[in-house]
């Protein structure tokens, strides 16, 4: 628009000068043909009346009112008559048919014929048509010195216009171009920054209002696909968050030992499980290398597709511990970047697998014994009674203790038989609810009947338990019975809960039991007492179990600890 405006006023003034100018060459013109008129009509009066000295007093008039015009008469031949001796012009630019203009340099020639006319024969010969000419010359300098004042003026007014236009230009650039780019750009750093809120507040129909919607519309969709690959990240870490959780969670929670070795056999990581199977600090592990702290685990280096390798370690305080374990490649790719092992402490399922073997031993002697104390009680029931009938029928004093001696070791015979039976036999239980108060009175009236003299205390944090009462006063009868010949001045019985199962815990303060007899406590047969038939606690273990149940020894020098645990 402003290069519209500055074009059409380059042309307009252009115009007003042209125009200025034609307008003083036309003023010039006229004025010469105005004289020259008036010179012709002069000299024709001036010709009529005989009297020259009129029209050169004209001519001279007219010559010196001014610097800038000159006249002069001329010959038919272009000659000068009289005038300005320079107003000389060639004979070809002569023209008989009418008045002409010649223009040269700064100078306007008006040239008029005189004619020979009507009037004029009386002096002049009627057949020469031409008498002359009469040239009128204008100088144009001042006219051109006023063009040019006027084109100065015109270029002054044009600069100044060009220079208003220009800052006019440049305010509007400013404001309509610069500063909408301006703003562009400071929303487009924006942007770039990741301020993605930022819109560009340009409004209007050209084009920089166009191309701020779209700039907006840009900024709203990237916006919004920001928005949204937040929201998938989001969504993803927080999946990837609780893979990993959940990983974590298997890893640090699992019973088994997890540790993951490189490709040089240092541990990258491993689980508190493992940290306290190998009995090795969690968090000062990583980076060391496995066979440097137990050489005894070269074996889990070696990936082998089997899954019961076993090796033993032996930890610092000396004992020996049985590891189970299975290892498999650690890959990434498909490239074996170390090793992964799955480990677990098989103590306990050493003593277990032992605690299965003794069992299926004593089921074996269990049969074999069931079978021997049928064979033997009916005999011993014969010798029993017949020393019963000796002893009525022997009055011999002499004879008398041998029979007692008879009676006394058959009575001991069958004793041992019953509790042969008893230990071969499934037992048959009658399980009730069992208040542990009432329990502990019926122990003590055994205890009373049966002279074992001994203080039991009673702290029951649980007071009902199910078990087959009978059964158990027996077993809690031959655990005090060991409690008093171990000579402890006090027993003390506590009831609890834990892991939902009842238990029963049983302390005295008696001689301990020696480490090396703990393990064969509850063998057949096995027994510390010179009377004993080894029976009593293999009885009591058979009585628990088949209530589902587990009995515990635990001694340490000076006093013994029994615990059964029975299901709630």
């Amino acid at each position: 628009m402003l290069s519209f405006l500055l074009a059409f006023f380059l042309i307009l003034a252009y115009l007003i000068g042209k125009r200025e100018r034609d307008l003083l060459i036309a003023f010039d013109r006229e004025k010469s043909i105005a004289l020259s008129t008036i010179l012709t009509e002069t000299l024709r009066e001036a010709m009529l009346e005989k009297d020259p000295s009129v029209f050169k007093r004209i001519l001279d008039r007219a010559t010196a009112s001014s610097d800038d015009i000159s006249v002069a008469i001329l010959r038919p031949d272009g000659t000068i008559f009289y005038g300005d001796k320079q107003l000389t012009m060639q004979k070809e630019n002569l023209n008989l048919s009418g008045e002409r203009v010649i223009e040269r340099g700064e100078r306007l020639f008006f040239i008029k014929p005189l004619i020979n006319e009507e009037r004029c024969h009386k002096c002049h010969n009627p057949e020469e048509r031409l008498r002359g000419f009469i040239i009128t010359g204008i100088s144009t300098e001042a006219v051109n010195r006023e063009i040019r004042e006027t084109e100065k003026r015109v270029l002054f007014f044009l600069g100044l216009l060009s220079l208003c236009l220009s800052i006019s230009l440049a305010l509007v650039l400013k404001k309509k171009v610069i500063a909408p780019l301006k703003l562009l750009e400071n929303i487009a750093r924006r942007l770039r920054d990741g301020q993605l809120s930022s819109r560009a507040g340009l409004t209007g129909h050209d084009e920089f209002g166009i191309l701020a919607l779209t700039f907006n519309e840009m900024a709203e969709r990237l916006e919004a696909s920001q928005k949204g690959l937040e929201e998938a990240v989001a969504i993803k870490t927080r999946q990837l968050e609780e893979e990993k959780d959940f990983s974590d969670a298997i890893f640090n929670n699992v019973v088994s030992g997890i540790m993951v070795l490189d490709a040089e056999g240092k541990v990258i990581r491993l689980n508190q499980a493992g940290a306290e199977i190998l009995q090795l600090p969690y968090n000062s592990i990583e980076g060391r290398r496995l066979i440097d702290i137990y050489p005894e685990c070269k074996e889990m280096l070696h990936i082998q597709p089997s899954l019961n390798r076993e090796v033993y370690i032996t930890l610092e305080n000396g004992e020996s511990r049985p590891i189970g374990f299975a290892s498999s490649p650690l890959l990434d790719k498909d490239i074996e970047k170390g090793t992964i092992v799955v480990f677990r402490d098989l103590t306990e399922v050493k003593k277990l697998q032992a605690e299965i073997r003794k069992k299926h031993r004593f089921e074996t002697m269990g049969k074999v014994i069931s079978g021997v104390a049928h064979e033997i009680r009916n005999p011993i029931f014969a010798i029993q009674s017949i020393a019963q009938i000796l002893e009525k029928e022997i009055e011999s004093s002499r004879h008398q203790p041998l029979v007692q001696a008879m009676l006394k070791e058959t009575k001991r015979m069958k004793n041992l038989v019953e509790e042969l039976l008893l230990y071969s036999r499934p037992s048959r239980l009658n399980i009730i609810e069992i208040d542990v108060y009432g329990l502990l009175e019926e122990l003590k009236s055994y205890l009373t009947a049966k002279k074992i003299n001994i203080p039991v205390s009673l702290t029951a944090r649980t007071e009902r338990l199910r078990a087959d009462r009978d059964k158990l006063i027996q077993v809690l009868l031959n655990i005090l019975d060991n409690a008093a010949g171990a000579g402890s001045s006090m027993v003390d019985i506590l009831t609890d809960e834990e892991n939902g199962r009842k238990r029963i815990i049983i302390s005295d303060d008696g001689e301990g039991i020696r480490e090396d007899h703990l393990d064969r406590l509850f063998e057949p047969f096995f027994t510390t007492k010179k009377d004993g038939t080894g029976l009593g606690l293999a009885i009591c273990k058979k009585i628990i179990e088949d209530h589902g149940g587990i009995i515990e020894v635990m001694s340490k020098g000076k006093g013994t600890t029994v615990i059964i645990s029975l299901p709630a």
